[in-house]
């Protein structure tokens, strides 16, 4: 089963983002927070290549804004995945989308045995953010 079916999807010129969110249940300094998962799938034209990125974070929601606080985690942000692109097309960029997506669901499922050190901490953080898709069901 993929963890992108019950995900928030963002599409952006040259980014598209997923969030999965837990209930905010934690009040600290007045506002009530809760956990989030999102993974941020975008082209990097500095680098040239697509890059995927997955980071841990807690948030509140305010008066029509959210906040987020990536200060709480050591590793906010994981880059579990890349591809050269000396030039951004449409065609390449949801075909690395795609490939992401697939690629999350196995890090999600726990297959990890014998990946990168960031492959393996983006599959916790996507098993996590399974954990809370069905918090959130």
């Amino acid at each position: 089963m993929s963890i992108f079916g019950t995900a928030k999807q963002g599409v952006a010129e040259r980014r598209v983002t997923f969030t999965w969110s837990g209930p905010a249940t934690e009040e600290y300094a007045g506002n009530v927070w809760g956990e989030r998962v999102k993974l941020s799938i975008t082209h990097n034209k500095d680098r040239k290549r697509f890059e995927a990125t997955v980071s841990r974070c807690q948030w509140s929601q305010g008066d029509g804004y959210v906040m987020e606080s990536h200060a709480v985690f050591t590793d906010a942000f994981v880059t579990f995945r890349t591809a050269p692109c000396a030039r951004f097309s449409n065609g390449q960029f949801s075909g690395f989308v795609a490939e992401t997506m697939a690629f999350a669901d196995i890090l999600a499922a726990g297959t990890v045995e014998g990946m990168s050190p960031a492959a393996v901490r983006a599959g916790e953080l996507f098993a996590r953010a399974a954990t809370l898709a069905a918090v959130t069901a």
